[in-house]
């Protein structure tokens, strides 16, 4: 399988821009309030309606309701859902059975066991990221 290219927080025209033109298969929108790279139902869509048919966008939550989620698919034609918070592989499949979109779980890992936690998502997500660092890709510009 090959690799894939996602970038992520993207909350500009240029960026988006910089992204489809480096090829990458996704450009990820952060829906995290309290995130600098976060992006509002109105920024989202005009990124998406610029985006369309040359890249996959991908919207990031984090303990998200329903309703968040629903305004940001309305709004922004999402492809697929990033979750980074601390959502239970029976959430992660109830979104991706509501919302009908591929759900990526994205898991922290400091050790081993972090790793076998990550089995339980198996069937749940449609795609699992392991990271050390994802609290801090959120939050730092």
């Amino acid at each position: 399988m090959p690799a894939k290219i996602k970038i992520c927080g993207i909350s500009t025209p240029e960026a988006l821009d910089a992204t489809i033109a480096a090829r990458a298969d996704y450009a990820g929108l952060v829906f995290y309030p309290a995130s600098p790279r976060a992006v509002t139902s109105n920024v989202a869509g005009a990124l998406t309606s610029r985006a369309a048919g040359q890249i996959a966008m991908v919207g990031l939550f984090v303990d998200a309701d329903d309703a968040v989620i629903a305004d940001a698919l309305v709004a922004a034609k999402l492809n697929a859902l990033q979750l980074h918070g601390s959502e239970s592989p029976e959430r992660v499949a109830q979104l991706r059975a509501r919302f009908g979109k591929p759900v990526w779980k994205a898991l922290p890992v400091a050790s081993a066991s972090d790793v076998a936690r990550a089995a339980a998502y198996a069937g749940a997500a449609d795609l699992i990221l392991l990271g050390s660092v994802w609290r801090s890709e959120i939050f730092v510009r």
